[in-house]
């Protein structure tokens, strides 16, 4: 139960880092 909990906490870190990096690169490539 522990383990899925910080591999569900894991992820969604992973996808939050990766729209707050992502979005701005989006941006700046079709700017």
């Amino acid at each position: 139960m522990k383990n899925d909990l910080a591999a569900a906490i894991a992820i969604g870190c992973v996808l939050l880092f990766a729209l707050a990096v992502g979005s701005p690169l989006s941006i700046g490539t079709s700017l």
